[in-house]
């Protein structure tokens, strides 16, 4: 069977993305009222500086008094390899373009942070989410105590922190790793999605 192509894989990936918050507004968990609320897969929002619409990966539309009050924008990323500050920065950029005020950014991975990026989303308010793959084996054998800590650390388990940005780090729990509201937690993609929109609901000028 042929390898599945960048393209086809990211396509993917954002209609997973798409298809896990539209279930949430199907189910009321979103903290908006679902009949406010609507989800959309590769849309477009209008760019003065370009003079044309910039596609957005999955976004979220609140309504107030039937105009847009909230925009939530998700970026996707499905390649494994590290995501660099310079992708977080030009998403941002896009984000002032279609929606200077009351929006929300955030970032969804299959692979590790760099560290730089952490730290910029953090002081810019873009919410961060990594999905981690599942820890299928256990050790097997006589560790120490210090030593059962250290690897445990090592996979992320029990440091979030290194779990965003440490390419070999699993989880054996939870979905990923979340970087919301300046903490870096382990924690669900639906828990995650709550926790998002409820920061993002009162509007403010800057993500």
């Amino acid at each position: 069977m042929a390898k599945k192509s960048s393209v086809a894989k990211g396509n993917a990936f954002e209609q997973q993305v798409f298809d896990r918050v539209k279930g949430q507004l199907a189910r009321g968990a979103h903290p908006a009222n679902s009949d406010f609320a609507q989800a959309f897969l590769k849309k477009g929002y209008h760019s003065k500086d370009r003079n044309e619409d910039i596609i957005v990966d999955v976004s979220v539309e609140v309504h107030t008094a039937g105009a847009l009050s909230l925009l939530y924008v998700y970026e996707c990323k499905s390649y494994s390899s590290s995501i660099p500050v310079n992708d977080v920065e030009e998403f941002m950029s896009k984000l002032n373009q279609i929606a200077p005020a009351n929006r929300k950014g955030i970032v969804v991975s299959m692979g590790p942070f760099q560290s730089g990026t952490v730290a910029y989303a953090k002081s810019n308010g873009i919410g961060l989410y990594r999905f981690l793959p599942r820890k299928t084996q256990q050790v097997v054998g006589f560790m120490t105590a210090d030593s059962a800590r250290k690897a445990t650390q090592f996979f992320g388990n029990e440091n979030p922190n290194l779990a965003l940005t440490n390419p070999k780090a699993t989880s054996e729990f939870k979905d990923g790793v979340a970087l919301i509201q300046g903490a870096i937690i382990m924690t669900d993609f639906d828990s995650f999605l709550s926790a998002i929109h409820s920061s993002g609901s009162k509007p403010t000028s800057k993500s």
